[in-house]
């Protein structure tokens, strides 16, 4: 989607990223179209970030995600960065669809570890 607004038409995308469920294989005119008149932004969260907030959320909340759900904290981090750090964020933490196997694999491959505690999880 973020290359898509950039250009601003549809543009072919390669998936290369560990979070597949967020990873559409291609935007729509349509969904190209409501994105860019109802959408604030877009935050790009790299695969190593979405890591280190999958280890953040099993740390401090004690709560199992995916990659998917781990691009929030990261994001969350970005937005109150703009917003300042008395907002209120609240998130959506979905989905599961990872191992253990998966998840310390990643660990290595990034040298991940948890988020710095600006946020308050739980």
């Amino acid at each position: 989607m973020s290359r898509a607004l950039a250009a601003g038409a549809p543009v072919p995308t390669d998936l290369t990223s560990i979070v597949s469920t967020l990873s559409a294989p291609y935007v729509s005119e349509l969904t190209l179209a409501h994105v860019s008149a109802l959408v604030e932004d877009v935050v790009v969260v790299s695969d190593a970030d979405a890591v280190r907030g999958c280890l953040t959320f099993a740390e401090e909340a004690k709560i199992w995600t995916e990659p998917a759900a781990g691009c929030l904290l990261p994001a969350a981090l970005r937005v109150l960065d703009r917003v300042g750090p008395d907002a209120r964020l609240g998130l959506v933490v979905c989905g599961g669809n990872t191992t253990a196997a998966d998840l310390a694999g990643w660990v290595r491959r990034f040298g991940a570890t948890a988020l710095p505690a600006r946020v308050p999880v739980g």
